[in-house]
């Protein structure tokens, strides 16, 4: 059963690699959800998985670098609900939010889970990716574990000693 959307208080449930959790909006247009990506990357897909009934038929997702200038990269004017793809052209963000501005039903909106995916950049340079195969444990950019990966999806990898955030390949 899904956690109950609690507005504000759980934006962790939408990064936390279980699509059993949940984050939720008030029940009003033109909610947001903001999520920290810890470091600046360069990204190119933002993958959405919106709870059903409670999901955005008109939405808008926004990237910054700084938390305080935003700009949008993809928008859906009449959506249906479902897992969406917001595919675009490279950009470098550290914060990505996606805006709910027009609700399907008279429920908030509310968000299974979002993934961040593109080019990992540690210390300015580009992180080579890794193969599935190598990698001991998986971490999603908040820090915690989750299960193995898609490829080209962003996270945090631990082999030995060695921590890295890299693109899996």
């Amino acid at each position: 059963t899904p956690v109950p959307a609690v507005p504000g208080k759980n934006i962790k449930n939408a990064v936390d690699g279980n699509h059993d959790t949940r984050w939720g909006s008030a029940f009003e247009d033109g909610e947001a959800l903001t999520v920290d990506l810890g470091s600046t990357y360069t990204i190119n897909n933002v993958r959405i998985y919106w709870n059903s009934p409670a999901f955005a038929s008109r939405y808008t997702v926004e990237t910054s670098t700084d938390g305080m200038a935003y700009q949008p990269v993809h928008s859906q004017e009449s959506w249906k609900g479902g897992a969406d793809d917001a595919v675009f052209a490279p950009i470098d963000a550290r914060f990505v939010r996606v805006t709910g501005h027009e609700r399907a039903t008279t429920y908030g909106t509310s968000i299974d889970e979002l993934e961040v995916y593109g080019t990992a950049i540690v210390s300015g340079v580009s992180a080579p990716g890794v193969s599935v195969e190598e990698v001991e444990e998986y971490y999603n950019l908040q820090g915690m574990r989750v299960s193995r990966p898609a490829p080209g999806q962003l996270v945090i990898v631990r082999r030995g000693l060695t921590t890295a955030k890299v693109v899996v390949r």
